[in-house]
């Protein structure tokens, strides 16, 4: 058993036996991390997809807290925030602007043929290849953007 699954498993006894609010979100994860195990029938998973089964988690959270904000429902966005702040303690620290410019600059340096708008899509697979669950999809895509089209 994987790092990550293994304190997945003890935060979700710990919250059982506390009845503390984040049960239910760490009742889901374990859950994903089960069904994930199923689907790709291993007894175990490394931790680098247990970080994307998570993140995968975390995205769904925020595109509701924004449908739900969007639909004047606050009860319910402050719910999912709830259960994405549970989420974002297992992940790895996230990039900031400044660090994810830093990676795009280094990768860009190496393949100078790439500095072009047409080379998005592989200058974006390079980028989220090296940063690994560690940027958001969607700030690394707007950085990548800007600095092409400069």
């Amino acid at each position: 058993m994987g790092k990550l699954d293994k304190q997945v498993q003890q935060d979700f006894l710990q919250a059982l036996k506390a009845k503390q609010p984040s049960l239910a979100t760490l009742r889901l994860l374990k859950s994903a991390i089960q069904n994930k195990k199923i689907e790709l029938k291993q007894d175990d998973l490394p931790d680098d997809q247990i970080i994307k089964l998570i993140s995968s988690e975390a995205k769904k959270r925020q595109d509701s807290i924004a449908a739900f904000a969007k639909g004047g429902r606050t009860d319910l966005a402050e719910k999912e925030k709830e259960e994405l702040t549970v989420l974002q303690t297992y992940l790895p620290e996230q990039l900031g602007e400044k660090e994810i410019k830093e990676a795009v600059a280094k990768i860009l340096e190496a393949n100078p043929e790439e500095k072009t708008p047409q080379a998005f899509g592989k200058v974006m697979g390079k980028v989220m290849a090296e940063l690994k669950g560690q940027a958001d999809g969607q700030l690394v895509q707007q950085i990548v953007k800007e600095i092409l089209n400069s």
